[in-house]
């Protein structure tokens, strides 16, 4: 059924967003994610005449943009293409054709209210600092032992309001949280690496394999070497 297809473009780097996999159990169900650095398209070429359209799509998707199904249906194939392609070049030239045509949508849907996107890019007063000193906090320690006390006094709170606090403003406990980044960095780990799953668990700061195995099957719904080797076989560098 068209309607249950979606497109969405994210550029905006402190865009909070999450898509989880939920409980879908049918054989149809397919997800493409393409994702590109910023870098692969400077300023400097957004500001040439046939860059425009698409710099100002990047800055609208900066919201998160969300495609009508007449457009998802104008470019399924060319994004079908480039799932399949294998040559860097060839990537590269489909993608800015699809961006190009993506840009030329006339009735895109901007996700989030400007406010909403303002205050997850700025973060920088009261409560968002906080949460980002923590974020920060997390990101450089991930490996080692965290305690809930230290990182509460780390915003001077108490460990039961810096819980209740963390989850109202995240979605998540801090510990869902801390243990997703550990999981992060071994997913990322396990595709850009060629370190053994027991290095990349202890790396990431599980002192337990069978453990991290168990963790890492319950978020991604694959074995470390399932997802090891599904991202070898699919994933291609523009």
């Amino acid at each position: 059924k068209t309607a249950d297809y979606d497109l969405i473009l994210i550029t905006g780097h402190q865009l909070e967003h999450t898509w989880e996999q939920g409980e879908h159990k049918g054989s149809m169900m397919r997800e493409i994610t393409i994702q590109f650095d910023a870098s692969l398209f400077p300023e400097s070429l957004l500001e040439k005449n046939q860059f425009l359209s698409i710099q100002r799509m990047f800055r609208q998707a900066e919201q998160g943009l969300c495609f009508p199904i007449e457009t998802i249906m104008k470019v399924y194939a060319q994004i079908d293409a480039i799932a399949k392609e294998k040559d860097s070049f060839s990537l590269f030239l489909m993608l800015v054709k699809l961006l190009h045509d993506l840009s030329q949508c006339p009735n895109a849907r901007v996700l989030a209210s400007s406010s909403f996107a303002q205050s997850n890019q700025s973060a920088q007063n009261t409560e968002s600092r906080r949460i980002s000193k923590v974020k920060e906090y997390v990101n450089e320690h991930f490996a080692e032992e965290i305690r809930l006390q230290d990182v509460a006094e780390l915003i001077g709170m108490t460990p039961v309001a810096f819980s209740r606090f963390f989850h109202q403003r995240t979605g998540k406990s801090f510990s869902e949280y801390f243990i997703d980044q550990r999981l992060g960095f071994a997913a990322r780990a396990l595709v850009d690496t060629t370190k053994t799953i027991s290095e990349i668990c202890y790396e990431s700061g599980f002192n337990n394999l069978s453990n991290f195995n168990r963790l890492f099957k319950k978020k991604k719904d694959l074995t470390p070497k399932e997802f090891r080797a599904y991202y070898k076989k699919n994933k291609y560098v523009i």
